[in-house]
């Protein structure tokens, strides 16, 4: 066996293992036994704010643990054994349901309402999930799951309170429960004072105590992109996440005066310590409706009526939300946390223009709980601006760090290679993907870890620097980001073929006009076809079978894929999209007055068209929501309005054409 420090002079391997992170004992139970404590102290103090109403630590201690008895009874499985599949939106609902699944020592699969429903029940099916947690009332617009779906659909009430708006909940209110002896495909859970949840005023004394852990008990399933074309689940321990979320809690302490975000979407792995590490502390949560996490200025808006405190942002999110001057506008914020994509240098000197609250960078794949290093990226100690690169940091408790060369030898500091996780968070593998892929969890040979540990090829690049940081210098495969999530070129070609118009698919990502990380398709389609609108056909497949993320903002069709000298896809070769109007299933009509002629011109500059209609649609353009929010700010240029203006945000959000987008606008006052 190579010796793995064997190209590492004493100099470098000494700055290497300098970096690392502390070792010391973590209990996979810490996280749940905190969250227990503190929902059997109870108590006045608001745990939960959402959308104008209040809940106190013994009002959600009570309904948590109300839930958890319920899903004990009706599923009597033992810690680690059951997983419970979530398709509930940011709500206090979402906090519910999760902790009460933690605290059975159980885990729970995030999945966004808004998903197409196959791909929902793909999840859920190699989840192996035993119940669906769903919230009650209307099924989600991309549909419900299907009749006779692999697991039943358990609907969590919410517990509405006879509180006036802003005051905190008290007990009362709907709380429909299901027998659990005649659980069937559509039960509801809500708050009890059955077993497992007594209803008293000073909080839920005498319930059952969190479940028992070991080191392989799952905290949850987290499914990202696949590059065979199915969704692949993360098979995360409570162990790390408990690791995690005591990190952040030491590094960052929290307080009882202390109010965090939830504004991450739940399949986002972030949402993870925004769901855990409020009320593991015992400070208050606010939560980001859905949809807002998208808009500056109602992020603004809920920031600063709230007064937050700390927030998670991804770097393209926070460079449009400095654009609104967003960080000088809330003045509540100290602790501002980045990851998903590179931080770059502009942004961090803006931001600490705008702020003197702390921002730091923090990066690590889903397959390590959350994240893994981190760096602080505001103003230095000594007076200089922000590194560039900006580093992603040392590594987080219980967590080493090593970027290695193809022959797995350690690289010196300057030196490329590829980034590799040991820790005690990471994941315990993979449900749903090849053996390859599994193998990416295999132990690194000649860097034996502590009992517990596991170990990960991230497939991204890095380098160490000589005063013992880790940076990032990209992908080496076909992985990219969009919007932050994770999105695997594969799994694009992969749903495109299974189209019976399609020959051959290929995916690449590339940057637009405006500087966003867009995707894009490239497809040969069968010449005896005579589909009209292939490219329609196309997207309305796509939108049916993948998460919005994965979806192309443009698909071009072409007579063959390039080829390289191995018969692979030459990427390199594919044309960039062309600017031209995608073929529409209605024609083209050019922009009546003048209210129409400045938003089809903003559409175009965003979405880099040469000309929009005024029946096109903005999603159907190829549209997203940080495409949306860069035609916010234009448009509010161009016709004279302010940023945070309502009329401006009814344009934007309910001008779903170029036509109804001027109608409104005219209907506002402008001319």
């Amino acid at each position: 066996m190579v010796d793995p420090w064997s190209r590492c002079s004493p100099a470098d391997r000494a700055v290497i293992e300098g970096l690392q992170g502390r070792v010391e004992p973590v209990a996979p139970d810490e996280l749940i036994e905190r969250l227990h404590r503190r929902y059997a102290a109870g108590g006045a103090e608001v745990a939960v704010v959402d959308r104008g109403r209040e809940w106190t630590y013994a009002q959600l201690g009570e309904w948590v643990h109300g839930l958890r008895g319920r899903l004990r009874e009706a599923y009597p499985a033992g810690p680690g054994r059951a997983v419970f599949a979530v398709t509930i939106d940011r709500s206090v609902e979402l906090i519910a349901a999760v902790h009460a699944v933690a605290l059975n020592g159980d885990a729970y699969c995030p999945l966004s309402p808004d998903d197409p429903a196959a791909w929902r029940e793909s999840a859920i099916a190699r989840s192996g999930a035993v119940a669906t947690l769903v919230p009650a009332g209307p099924a989600p617009a991309a549909g419900p799951l299907p009749a006779g779906s692999v697991a039943p659909t358990l609907a969590v009430d919410r517990w509405v309170p006879a509180a006036t708006p802003g005051d905190p909940a008290t007990p009362g209110g709907s709380a429909t429960l299901g027998d659990p002896a005649t659980l069937g495909d559509s039960a509801t859970l809500g708050d009890s004072a059955t077993p497992g949840g007594p209803a008293t005023p000073g909080g839920p004394e005498g319930v059952a105590a969190p479940a028992r852990l070991g080191p392989d008990d799952l905290a949850q399933v987290i499914f990202t992109s696949g590059s065979t074309g199915q969704p692949k689940g993360v098979r995360c321990t409570h162990v790390g996440f408990a690791n995690r979320v005591r990190w952040m809690q030491r590094a960052f302490p929290l307080t009882g005066a202390d109010r965090v975000a939830l504004k991450t979407p739940v399949t986002f792995d972030v949402a993870g310590w925004e769901l855990f590490w409020p009320q593991y502390a015992g400070a208050r949560t606010v939560v980001v409706p859905p949809g807002e996490h998208a808009s500056p200025e109602a992020l603004i808006a809920t920031f600063t009526k709230h007064r937050v405190t700390v927030a998670h942002f991804v770097p393209s999110m926070l460079r449009l939300w400095l654009r609104a001057g967003g960080a000088r506008r809330c003045p509540d914020l100290r602790l501002v946390f980045c990851s998903g994509e590179a931080l770059t240098a502009d942004l961090v000197e803006e931001f600490t223009k705008q702020s003197a609250a702390r921002l730091h960078n923090l990066y690590g794949p889903t397959e390590a709980a959350i994240d893994v290093t981190h760096f602080p990226a505001g103003a230095r100690s000594d007076g200089g601006g922000p590194r560039d690169p900006v580093p992603i940091g040392r590594p987080i408790d219980n967590t080493r760090m090593y970027v290695l060369a193809p022959d797995g030898t350690i690289c010196p500091p300057g030196e490329l290679g590829e980034v590799c996780i040991q820790g005690v968070g990471v994941a315990a593998g993979y449900v749903g993907a090849p053996a390859a892929e599994q193998r990416r969890f295999d132990p690194l040979p000649g860097l034996p870890a502590p009992p517990g540990w596991r170990s990960f090829r991230t497939g991204d690049l890095g380098r160490y620097t000589a005063d013992g940081q880790v940076e990032f210098a990209g992908r080496r495969d076909d992985q990219v980001k969009i919007r932050g999530q994770r999105v695997e070129l594969g799994e694009v070609a992969a749903a495109l073929r299974d189209h019976e118009l399609v020959l051959d698919a290929c995916a690449t990502a590339y940057q637009g006009g405006t500087g966003r990380q867009c995707l894009a398709a490239y497809v040969t389609i069968d010449p005896a076809s005579d589909v009209p609108d292939p490219v329609g056909t196309l997207a309305e497949h796509l939108l049916g079978t993948l998460p919005s993320r994965s979806v192309p903002a443009r698909i071009v069709v072409l007579d063959e894929l390039p080829l390289g000298a191995h018969g692979k896809v030459d990427r390199a070769r594919l044309p960039l999209p062309a600017r031209t109007r995608p073929d529409l299933r209605q024609p083209y009509e050019p922009p009546a007055g003048r209210l129409e002629a400045i938003i089809t011109g903003v559409w175009a500059h965003v979405l880099d068209l040469d000309e929009v209609g005024r029946d096109d649609t903005f999603t159907d353009l190829g549209g997203d929501s940080l495409a949306a929010v860069e035609a916010w700010f234009l448009l509010g240029d161009r016709l004279g309005l302010d940023h945070d203006s309502d009329l401006l945000a009814a344009v934007i959000m309910q001008g779903d054409t170029v036509a109804a987008a001027a109608r409104i606008a005219a209907e506002g006052g402008l001319g």
